[in-house]
């Protein structure tokens, strides 16, 4: 059985070794370099802790946004963290916005960017807002 031919439209082509070494060259500049993974949390129920990302390869965070899903009440606002599981507050900790209309959105300073990998990246909520609040974290990250 031999390796599968490309043939160009002079005639030309590509077989075995050359041709799985242009297809992996062609893969590479076509690959999805940056990711998106998001969680939401409701900032007026009890504290909670919930997984926005886990990867087994080491990967880079980029961006960090806190998108309100639902208006904030003018109260006082709530704790919020990025971090994982040995270091809740690794990435960012702040409190939440009061007064913030909907689709209002954050762009967070990130303390860390690196994700080891095996890592899981925990957004957490100490809760307890008064009036209603909703925000949904989305993290943009990148694998080297």
């Amino acid at each position: 059985m031999g390796y599968p031919t490309v043939t160009n439209d002079d005639g030309t082509g590509l077989t075995g070794t050359v041709f799985n070494e242009a297809f992996h060259a062609l893969l590479q500049t076509h690959v999805q370099k940056i990711c998106r993974s998001s969680v939401s949390l409701d900032l007026s129920g009890g504290a909670t802790t919930v997984v926005t990302l886990h990867c087994e390869r080491a990967c880079t965070l980029i961006k960090a946004t806190i998108l309100y899903t639902e208006a904030s009440t003018a109260d006082a606002g709530v704790a919020l963290k990025i971090g994982k599981e040995t270091d809740d507050d690794y990435y960012y900790t702040g409190t939440s916005e009061v007064s913030k209309a909907l689709w209002y959105s954050l762009d967070v300073t990130l303390l860390q960017t690196d994700v080891g990998a095996g890592d899981t990246v925990l957004f957490y909520s100490a809760g307890g807002k008064n009036d209603t609040g909703e925000v949904m974290l989305v993290l943009e990250y990148e694998f080297a």
